[in-house]
């Protein structure tokens, strides 16, 4: 065992003696390759609450919002659906905020939006 793995192994162990659904964090953590490039520090923080692999899911689908790495995890941990991106991109009420007013509201959405446009 390589340090790097002997490091995460401390961390996914740190994450079930935090996490009712350890599983699901580990799975999170484990399960993305587009969170390859983060430290084990940023994936205990994205994925630490994690009910299931979404956090990881919506961190991969944030890349073209032009977010730092620090931002897309604040964004997406606790994601339980992509719709935290959804609001980022669409919510008219989070236009004309900064980066980390538009975070701050749209983490918390939990379904995603459906837009039906009339002809």
């Amino acid at each position: 065992m390589n340090f790097s793995s002997f490091l995460l192994l401390t961390l996914l162990t740190a994450i079930g003696a935090t996490n009712t659904h350890a599983g699901d964090a580990t799975d999170c953590v484990r399960g993305n390759a587009s969170t390859s490039g983060l430290t084990g520090e940023q994936k205990v923080q994205l994925c630490q609450t994690a009910t299931s692999g979404s956090p990881a899911e919506c961190y991969s689908a944030s890349t073209s919002l032009g977010l730092s790495n620090d931002e897309r995890i604040q964004l997406c941990k606790g994601a339980t659906s992509l719709a935290p991106i959804d609001c980022f991109r669409n919510d008219t009420a989070s236009q004309g905020l900064t980066n980390k007013q538009r975070i701050k509201l749209c983490r918390t959405k939990r379904k995603r939006s459906v837009v039906i446009l009339e002809k």
